[in-house]
Parts: structure tokens; sequence; C-alpha cells
């Protein structure tokens, strides 16, 4: 069972309480530097490793992580929350906004995309024909390395990966320390690989639909250089989305290459959103 870090503070205010959905492959303590710069003024909550739960695995368009992510809310919360997620985590946390508005008070989203029709039918295209493993990381996860013999050489080696290249020293410190686990050989990766490359393969080709259906305040933050939300999909979901969008600096990654520049961006846009209530 995955492990959830969890304190019930049932006095908060709704606007105290951060729930934070990491991205795809990155459990979530891997997030530690932005949650120490969000600490000082919310409380931060998360599902540890999604996707890794026996009761909701990974299915078509993500039902069952939606599901997963509800539950949560559900069972720990008495008042809404601000959600927060990343790529994987923020087009689930739009997902779980539109099926229960009463569980936030705000979302937001990093760098997460909710494309559009074409763009969908694409992405339904490339899935039905076998090809999401040429458009997505998906094929990388195949032979992604999994071990190695010390935290300090899996620290050595990730630094000349092109992924990881940009990465605050302390976040990528935090990923060898929260992402991986010590096991016979060194340590090893925490996040399944089956798990990440199914979670790549089953994609959401129908978020489409639910883009005029939110009804609680939100914006996206997307990365001046990221490959997921480029120009047009930027201009698209602007013109298509009831949420307000900040261009920030950094890759697709960026809570991990400026986490103490994104906890300043989100708390400055908390502050509009919950303003315009």
């Amino acid at each position: 069972m995955p492990r959830v870090r969890v304190q019930l503070r049932r006095e908060l205010k709704p606007a105290t309480t951060i729930h934070f959905a990491h991205a795809n492959g990155f459990p979530a303590p891997c997030y530690s530097k932005l949650f120490r710069a969000l600490g000082d003024e919310y409380h931060v909550d998360y599902i540890d490793t999604l996707g890794h739960d026996d009761a909701y695995p990974v299915t078509e368009n993500w039902k069952l992580l939606v599901k997963q992510l509800l539950h949560h809310l559900e069972t720990h919360f008495c008042v809404p929350v601000i959600g927060v997620g990343h790529s994987l985590g923020g087009v689930l946390t739009f997902l779980a906004a539109v099926y229960r508005p009463d569980l936030f008070s705000a979302i937001i989203l990093l760098d997460s995309p909710v494309y559009g029709r074409f763009k969908s039918h694409v992405i339904k295209a490339l899935k039905l024909f076998g090809f999401m493993d040429k458009v997505s990381p998906a094929g990388r996860t195949q032979t992604r390395r999994q071990h190695w013999p010390t935290p300090e050489a899996a620290f050595e080696y990730l630094r000349e990966k092109t992924v990881f290249a940009d990465f605050d020293t302390d976040c990528l410190w935090d990923y060898v320390n929260y992402g991986m686990a010590h096991d016979e050989e060194g340590v090893c990766l925490r996040f399944e690989r089956d798990i990440e490359y199914k979670i790549y393969q089953t994609f959401p080709h129908n978020l489409y639909r639910y883009r005029t259906r939110l009804k609680v305040p939100a914006a996206l933050l997307y990365g001046e250089h990221s490959h997921v939300i480029q120009a047009g999909d930027a201009k698209n979901m602007a013109r298509k989305l009831p949420m307000a969008l900040h261009q920030v600096r950094g890759g697709h990654l960026f809570p991990f290459e400026y986490p103490e520049y994104t906890a300043e961006q989100i708390k400055h846009v908390i502050e509009q959103l919950c303003s315009q209530k």
C-alpha cells in the first residue's frame, strides 16, 4: 500500500490547506523543497505515489486515479482544499474539481495539459495505433536504469541526464532520497516502471469534454520552455478554459528547477483566486 502523508486539521480554514498531486514518476516527497517554501503559509497534504494502490489501478483516461484522489479528499478533509497538481497531478486535480467542485476552494495546474478537441483526437488515434511510445516519455521508461550502488552514485548519474540537468541541487537530492528506496543492490526507484509506463499510455483523450464544466476558481502555470504546453496549446487553453494562464520561468519540470520561485508564484495566484470569491 502507498504511504500517505496525512495530517487532519479540521479547524483550518478552507484556504489554508493545499492538496498537492505529483507528476508521473515523481513520488510526492520529491517536491520537499517546494513544500517547505509553501509551509510558512499553508499545510501541504499529498498522496505519496499515485497509481500504486491496488484499489485504484491505472486505467484508460485515468478514471480510477481520479477516484483515488476524490476518495482521499472525501475521507481526510471536511472543508474544501486548494488543489495543486503538477503534470499528471494537475490533470487529475482538474477532473476531480469538475466532478466534485465542493471539495475545492480553488485549483492550480502546473504545466498540466488540458488539450482541445483536435489534439485529443490525435492522442486517441496515437493510442489506437500504438504510437504513444513515440510521442511521450513512455518508451524511455522501459529501458531506464533503476538501480545504483549508492545514493551518491545515483545523484552523479542523474545529474548528467538531460531530464535532470536543470534541477535545483536540493531537488535532485530529494529525488534520490525520497524517490528511491534501499535494496540489496543499493538504491532503486520507488515509482514502479510498469506503472509509470501505463500512465503515459493511458493519457486522457477526452479532456476537451470537461473544459467548460469547471466551476471553481482556477489557474494554470506553464513553463516558458515547456515541451508539453507549447505556444499554440497555451493560446487554445486561454480561449477555452475558465482559468487564468501564467507563463513562468523554466521547462515542464519547473517545480524542481525553481522550487522557491514556484512557491512564490503559487502563493500569488492563490491570493488572486481567493479574491475572486
